[in-house]
């Protein structure tokens, strides 16, 4: 697996803040609803309204936690959510194994990606758990989100914000040369003390709405989309 060596991250030390998956995650979280978010979220937890970084501070908390988890238990969270969602019925999950858990600790490892530069550099990004199927290939980035909204309000689509975190994860350097349709994106929701799961929802790198979609906030972030050719010689680099 490929990630940022100690020379690219005393590069990346230097480069702009908002060269991050997470920056440009919150990016489109501000550009399409923060206003309405915030303001519904506060309404249900008039407490925080003191210390807006609160709830911030109780996500980390909660995704350490999580991080931290069992391998096994990755795995049967994979099993029991998105085999279904892409009509995966000729490998077991077991044939899934992780390949990466960001543990959210001060030491991460810290994956770039070759398609996508903002300013000048390559992206960079750590994702919650990625899977790698062993008959096949196939890759399933997993993302988990941790909220206070009720069922009824999660949308069934998702958001935008989640799409384009997970898209951008898509182009990483480890999988970025699979094709569209092996590359596979998860999104699940829990509540703040994870015994129970409240939404899943699932995308492919080749889904054609999610591409157009992503790549327009990505260029409204002024960022910069590479072409294959450019991004599989710098993969060739790199190998």
């Amino acid at each position: 697996m490929t990630i940022a060596s100690k020379s690219d991250l005393e590069f990346l030390e230097n480069s702009p803040s908002r060269g991050t998956v997470t920056d440009f995650h919150k990016w489109v979280w501000a550009k399409h609803d923060k206003r309405m978010l915030i303001s519904m979220f506060y309404k249900m937890h008039p407490e925080l309204n003191s210390n807006p970084a609160e709830y911030e501070i109780s996500e980390k908390k909660v995704k350490a936690k999580m991080a931290h988890a069992k391998i096994q238990h990755a795995q049967l969270q994979f099993g029991e959510n998105f085999l279904k969602y892409f009509h995966i019925k000729e490998n077991s999950s077991s044939n899934w194994i992780p390949i990466y858990i960001d543990k959210h600790d001060e030491n991460p490892n810290v994956l770039i990606s070759p398609k996508l530069l903002v300013d000048g550099a390559p992206l960079r990004g750590c994702p919650d758990v990625v899977f790698k199927n062993k008959v096949t290939n196939q890759i399933l980035i997993v993302e988990n989100k941790v909220t206070h909204v009720p069922l009824k309000r999660i949308s069934e689509e998702g958001y935008p914000n989640v799409r384009a975190q997970l898209w951008a994860y898509s182009w990483m350097s480890p999988w970025a040369g699979l094709d569209d349709c092996d590359v596979l994106m998860g999104a699940t929701f829990w509540t703040p003390d994870l015994n129970d799961h409240v939404r899943t929802m699932a995308w492919k790198r080749s889904d054609c709405l999610i591409k157009r979609e992503c790549e327009e906030w990505f260029e409204e972030y002024e960022g910069e989309i590479l072409p294959n050719w450019r991004m599989n010689n710098l993969l060739q680099k790199v190998a």
